[in-house]
């Protein structure tokens, strides 16, 4: 029986989860767990196309994919808090 990228991502994300809600305080659980999540479904997109790297008719299409996703969850997980939290004064 095999196994795929997705179920071992879903299991992951889910064993994170539950440890996040075990050790953290409530938002900061929800908060991880929100982030681990959004990552690993990025993380399973990029897994499947990287099979479509190795076929020559389709690894122009997957590379970008992959670099998108990439560029894209950068900008949402990193660049649009710290310009929201320069912007707004934001204090810890």
């Amino acid at each position: 029986m095999k196994i795929g990228a997705g179920k071992v991502i879903g299991a992951v994300m889910f064993a994170a989860g539950v440890a996040a809600i075990w050790l953290w305080p409530k938002p900061k659980a929800v908060a991880l767990f929100k982030t681990a999540r959004a990552n690993l479904a990025v993380a399973k997109k990029a897994l499947e196309s990287c099979s479509l790297v190795a076929d020559p008719f389709y690894s122009a299409m997957a590379v970008p994919i992959m670099c998108g996703l990439a560029f894209a969850t950068l900008l949402t997980m990193v660049v649009v808090p710290v310009n929201y939290a320069l912007l707004h004064g934001v204090r810890r």
